[in-house]
């Protein structure tokens, strides 16, 4: 939109845009100025049609004054262009960064633009005595270094057409490619590579930054480093961790390549020794000697920092429900901090109980816990008379700087009810070993049943089988020679028994009447030979039953001519047997 003013009967078009944009901006009173960010190096444009009053420009920075930059169509900085239609910006630098007012007929001036200039620059970091290079553009005429610390300083490092004007600055340019190397803080600025009127076409912000190192060491340790500096170039300076945050306690140990006693003095960290070229050996590293190193060179540069820190110790318990736990540290009560981290929420760094503070239980931290009966033990620790099983966790122990200088594990051990060799660890342990016990009873019940089922029908069917072959079998009954009526002919030889196991009655009912086969009849009246007993013995261990042995009364045999104490309805007498 535009606002057309009337005044002294000239007709005035106030309007602002970038780079010849159709975007219009309304201009009533100071509450509608318009912000403008514009990249240094960049250009802006405000429209003013047919516009003869004045333009004033105020710089942003604190005690700059107001100054007349147009009047009735003219410009007074070079690097402004008018126009009817227009009035164009080019080259804005950070000295641009303010605000743009117009007044008419010499009233008041009213605020229309306020241009923020931005920083826009590649930004590079490197380190001490590091190089660097980058690729020059096609249409750069002169390279233009300009101080961090002093913007409005610049310096011209290098000059296509007119080597002569270059002032001596660092670094080189070679096949179209410029390079510093050796980097030091003083390198630190803008670095613009520009057109022959001054355009810019690139912009880099380098920064350079000390080397850095940290150790994290334990007590009796041995610490060494060092970093190449000349030795007249070496200043070693020491900060301790107590100090970091002021400068003005740190102390000099090392200055040009010379170990400085008096300063190796005035700190508690002692037993410093100079590591050639530039650096600090100690054989046996102190808790006082947490804290900063920096190494400088000749001009104040910072070469390298070196940050030290303490391990924590560890100890490590085992202990069961009921037992003592003791520790403490050596650490003054105002730096004494003792945390507890259950064993559930070791991972979970937030749910960290705080126990100690300065040397002080703390009765609200340790309620927070499911372990308690904790008491302070002097200088800096934790004493517990009876544990409990919700103690298991770490203990940390931390000084006033945030450093862990102790960490207690503490494990609990299971509780084991030897009867049943089962671990109490809680309702689902003992509902499993419960299910576990019921399921081994109920079986070994089952099997006794059905054992004791199982072994009386079997019995009833054995009992029933020999009635009924009983009753099948002829009423006869065989009968062999006893231990001390057996003989043998002489000169007869008994062949050896077979070593199967009978399953059923040795004589059975055959269609044909032919009697049960024999190896060899012999006739008791001889005589046994000396070695029979050894044969039967033998023959009875060869011939064991397998199967039940029958009580029944069975079929009995007779030899025609001996005489045998027996009932003789149940004895069986064969002429056929009688071959002797």
């Amino acid at each position: 939109m535009m606002i057309v003013l009337l005044l002294l009967g000239a007709c005035v078009c106030l309007g602002v845009t970038d780079d010849f944009s159709s975007v219009r901006y309304r201009l009533t009173d100071s509450s509608d100025v318009i912000q403008k960010d514009v990249c240094y190096g960049g250009t802006s444009q405000f429209r003013l049609l047919f516009f003869y009053g004045r333009m004033y420009f105020t710089p942003s920075k604190t005690g700059g004054s107001r100054k007349l930059v147009m009047e009735k169509g003219k410009v007074k900085d070079p690097r402004f262009k008018s126009s009817p239609y227009s009035v164009t910006l080019t080259k804005l630098t950070e000295r641009d960064d303010g605000t743009f007012s117009v007044s008419i007929a010499g009233e008041r001036p009213f605020d229309i633009v306020k241009l923020n200039i931005l920083e826009c620059a590649e930004q590079v970091v490197r380190s001490y005595k590091a190089m660097y290079s980058f690729n020059v553009p096609r249409e750069a005429e002169f390279l233009e270094f300009t101080p961090i610390l002093s913007v409005d300083q610049p310096r011209v490092l290098w000059n296509r057409t007119d080597p002569q004007t270059n002032t001596g600055g660092r670094g080189h340019v070679k096949h179209n490619v410029w390079e510093i190397s050796e980097l030091t803080q003083a390198d630190n600025g803008l670095y613009n590579f520009r057109k022959k009127d001054k355009t810019l076409l690139s912009r880099i912000k380098l920064i350079v930054k000390a080397n850095t190192r940290s150790y994290e060491l334990s007590p009796e340790e041995r610490l060494d480093f060092t970093f190449d500096l000349e030795p007249n170039s070496c200043n070693i300076y020491f900060i301790s961790e107590s100090d970091l945050n002021l400068r003005e306690f740190e102390t000099e140990i090392v200055r040009q390549g010379r170990l400085e006693r008096k300063g190796s003095d005035e700190v508690d960290c002692v037993g410093f020794q100079l590591s050639k070229p530039c650096g600090i050996l100690m054989d046996s590293f102190q808790r006082s000697c947490v804290g900063r190193f920096e190494v400088r060179d000749q001009n104040g540069n910072m070469a390298l920092v070196v940050s030290l820190k303490m391990k924590p110790n560890r100890r490590s318990y085992e202990l069961s429900p009921g037992e003592r736990l003791d520790f403490t540290f050596d650490l003054e009560p105002n730096s004494c901090n003792i945390y507890f981290i259950s064993e559930s929420d070791l991972k979970l760094k937030e749910f960290e109980t705080e126990i100690v503070r300065q040397g002080r239980l703390q009765r609200k931290g340790s309620d927070e816990v499911n372990c308690g009966g904790f008491q302070l033990s002097k200088p800096c620790g934790i004493l517990i008379e009876s544990l409990q099983s919700s103690c298991g966790g770490h203990f940390e122990v931390i000084d006033q700087h945030g450093n862990k200088a102790l960490v207690v594990s503490l494990k609990m051990k299971r509780r084991v009810n030897h009867k049943t060799k089962k671990t109490i660890r809680g309702s689902r342990g003992d509902t499993t070993v419960g299910i576990i016990a019921a399921v081994s009873l109920f079986g070994t019940c089952f099997c006794g049943c059905l054992k004791k089922c199982c072994g009386e029908s079997s019995s009833r069917e054995d009992d029933s089988e020999t009635e009924a072959a009983a009753a099948s079998a002829p009423e006869y009954e065989a009968v062999g020679p006893r231990s001390d009526e057996l003989s043998q002919p002489s000169g007869t030889h008994y062949p050896a028994q077979p070593s199967y196991t009978p399953t059923g009655p040795l004589v059975h009912d055959r269609t044909d009447n032919v009697p049960p086969y024999y190896s060899e009849v012999h006739d008791p009246t001889d005589n046994p030979p000396p070695s029979y007993s050894e044969v039967v013995a033998s023959a009875e261990q060869a011939v064991v039953p397998s199967a039940p042995v029958y009580s029944d009364v069975e079929p009995q045999f007779e030899l025609k001519g001996m005489t045998f104490p027996s009932d003789s309805a149940n004895v069986y007498t064969s002429d056929k047997l009688n071959f002797l």
